[in-house]
């Protein structure tokens, strides 16, 4: 979402009712030299670009050490653990890293419970892991979004319910 707006901007995309229309001008113009000098985003991190775009729109930025912005931080995290995963040595019986940041925030993978596995990556990947990933990030993102008086495309599919029903929410039929 985040490099969508940074595009838009970059590319003059700002369309009636478009998700980047309702910032000024000057806000569109430092997003515009933002992306053009980090190589549309190649030399940023997803957070850091949020950060971006809230200064840019005169909101102070997000607590690093606070939620949302944390619970999106291990999210990062946990998708680079999984994207350049490096076989390692792991004891059931001693906590990793990552099992100490994460251990707690979901369900536990209920087809490894009692394995004998570590947690990491066998316990902790599954079902609650994915839905907290999305919670976290899309509550990060709503917050930045309302802060900053963008509607990018997800909240307009959200809104008209283009997404359907999530399994797990109220309404679903498990």
């Amino acid at each position: 979402m985040i490099n969508e707006l940074f595009q838009d901007t970059y590319d003059g995309h700002a369309p009636e009712g478009g998700a980047v229309t309702p910032l000024d001008e000057p806000v569109r113009l430092l997003m515009t030299e933002y992306w053009r000098s980090t190589e549309q985003g190649a030399k940023d991190r997803p957070l850091d670009k949020y950060q971006a775009l809230l200064r840019f729109a005169g909101q102070a930025p997000l607590g690093a050490g606070a939620q949302p912005y944390q619970d999106a931080q291990f999210v990062v995290q946990l998708r680079n653990a999984i994207a350049h995963y490096r076989p390692q040595d792991l004891s059931a019986d001693e906590p990793d890293l990552m099992e100490q940041r994460l251990r707690g925030k979901f369900a536990d993978n209920r087809l490894m419970v009692g394995s004998g596995n570590s947690w990491w990556p066998d316990v902790c990947l599954g079902w609650g892991c994915a839905r907290w990933a999305l919670e976290a990030v899309t509550t990060l993102t709503d917050q930045v979004v309302e802060l900053v008086g963008v509607r990018p495309n997800y909240v307009v599919h959200r809104a008209s319910g283009w997404l359907g029903t999530v399994p797990g929410s109220p309404g679903w039929a498990s």
